[in-house]
Order: C-alpha cells, then sequence, then structure tokens
C-alpha cells in the first residue's frame, strides 16, 4: 500500500532534521567569502545589497530541501513501478494515478535538472578528471535519460496526456482554445489548436493527441490500470537503474557534506588567524 511508502509527511520531518544540523547556508562560508558572494550577486545581477543578501539566504531552503524530495520522487516511482510489475498494486487506481505524475517528473524535471552535472561530468573526463559526486549526480541524469529514451514519440505523448488528466480538474490544455487577438495593433483573434510537448520539443495538433489517446488505450481494452501495468514492464529496468543511481548519489552527498564541513571548518580557524598574522607583522601585540 501506498500508505507504508515514503510521505510528504516523512519528507518534512527529513527536511526538518536537516535544519537542525545547518541553520543557515551563511554558516558554510567564512566572513570574507561572503561578502565576495554578496559583492559579486550585485556586481552581475545589479542588486542592491539588501536583495543580493535577501538572494543568497533565499537558497537556504531549497538547498537543503530538494534533495530529500528527489529521493523520495525517485523511491515512490520505484516502488509504485515494482508493484505494478509484480502485480502487487493495490488499489489499483491510485497506483496507475502514482505512476503517470512520477514517471512524467523523473523524465522531465528531474532529467532536465540533472543535465547540467551531467555536461560538468563530461567536460571533467574529456580533460581526464573525475569527481565521485558529479559522476553520481551524472548517473541520474542517465537513468532519467534511458527512461525517457525506453519509449516511442506516441508513448510520450500518452504519458503527458495521463499525467494532465490526473494532475489538473478540468483538461483545458489538450483542447482547442480562443487566443485573443490584439485590435489596437490589427492582429486577428485565432484558435490554438496544439499542446506543446516538452519531452518531444514540439507541439502536437489536439485532435492527434486525442488520437493517440484512443489508439493505446483501446489496444488495452480501455483500462487504464492495464496500460499503466504494461508501460511499468517497459520502463522498469530504467527505474530500477535510476533507483541505484539516486542511491548512489545520496552515499556522495554524505562524503560531501562531511568533507564541506571539514573544509569549513580549516577556512573559518585560517580566517580567525589572518588578522592575528597581519597584526604581528606590524609589530603591534594581538588582541586579547
Amino acid at each position: 500500500m501506498l500508505a507504508k511508502n515514503a510521505t510528504q509527511g516523512e519528507a518534512a520531518v527529513e527536511y526538518k532534521a536537516s535544519q537542525t544540523k545547518v541553520m543557515s547556508i551563511r554558516d558554510d562560508f567564512t566572513e570574507v567569502e561572503w561578502e565576495g558572494l554578496i559583492a559579486s550577486a550585485m556586481r552581475n545581477l545589479n542588486l542592491s545589497r539588501r536583495d543580493a543578501e535577501r538572494l543568497l539566504n533565499s537558497r537556504d531552503r531549497p538547498v537543503k530541501r530538494n534533495p530529500v524530495l528527489e529521493r523520495q520522487w525517485v523511491r515512490n516511482l520505484h516502488i509504485v513501478c515494482e508493484a505494478l510489475r509484480k502485480g502487487e498494486a493495490d488499489p489499483e487506481g491510485l497506483f496507475a494515478l502514482a505512476f503517470w505524475i512520477g514517471l512524467y517528473g523523473a523524465m522531465s524535471e528531474m532529467r532536465a535538472k540533472f543535465y547540467r552535472t551531467f555536461e560538468t561530468a563530461e567536460v571533467l573526463r574529456q580533460s581526464g578528471k573525475h569527481h565521485p559526486f558529479i559522476t553520481a549526480s551524472a548517473a541520474v541524469f542517465e537513468a532519467c535519460d534511458a527512461i525517457r529514451s525506453s519509449l516511442t514519440d506516441d508513448e510520450i505523448v500518452f504519458v503527458t496526456f495521463m499525467r494532465q488528466i490526473h494532475a489538473h480538474v478540468y483538461q483545458d490544455g489538450f483542447e482547442q482554445a480562443v487566443e485573443r487577438g490584439n485590435p489596437e495593433e490589427n492582429q486577428p483573434g485565432s484558435i490554438r489548436d496544439k499542446q506543446m510537448i516538452p519531452l518531444l520539443r514540439r507541439h502536437v495538433a489536439v485532435e492527434e493527441a486525442h488520437q493517440i489517446l484512443e489508439q493505446i488505450s483501446s489496444k488495452n481494452g480501455h483500462d487504464e490500470f492495464r496500460v499503466a501495468t504494461n508501460f511499468a514492464h517497459k520502463v522498469g529496468p530504467f527505474v530500477e537503474k535510476l533507483e541505484a543511481a539516486m542511491s548512489a548519489l545520496e552515499v556522495e552527498r554524505e562524503k560531501d557534506a562531511k568533507a564541506t564541513a571539514q573544509l569549513r571548518e580549516v577556512r573559518t580557524k585560517n580566517a580567525a588567524i589572518e588578522p592575528l598574522k597581519l597584526s604581528v607583522g606590524r609589530g603591534r601585540p594581538p588582541a586579547a
């Protein structure tokens, strides 16, 4: 049952626990480093000092929260997918709903987010370098990309449609709609009859999307649970790969966090010692 798996409540507990370890992102930097970050934000983004500090401090929550949410998302997708493959999904409708939303999220948001790290890993690889944390992050992208590549374009449209159905009350995205013109600029109104499919990077005609939905559904007796089960069998091996990649990334995150804490301690000590060196060098006694 889904109730036995990770929940939003568990994510909240993990997030709250993480807050007790590092109270603020500010704690990760020495005074000089923090001032440098503020100056950079002010210069590159044309911000006031107050807004630059607000921007930097605003990263505190997502920096601590996102790894928890990523792990939870992949864990739930893996559990749901395995239950469908093994015939253990109950209640069927709830598992089908969770499957479409989880599958789409892995192929879209997570794939896009980890692609940036994948590019960095490729640059390091080409220069003969290697960083365990970056390599582990790149493996997450590769797994998400493998899930995406295992599906045909029509199946991608179907998953996108099913995610729309289960994530919204109304299905306006896959219906024709009026796009108002601009009389002042002599632009007439028009009918929007296409829907953007981000995973395909192109628009698909609304009628074509409905035809795809009907074709795949009819082949499975218009039984959504049966469709979800067949999709789970198809993407299952790659979801397993994603689960393994995310578990490996968790290990590297722990190592990276410990290394960062040790480095921060050294930097803090050095920052405290530097004024002492300068004071002694100028022939003045150190401050008490």
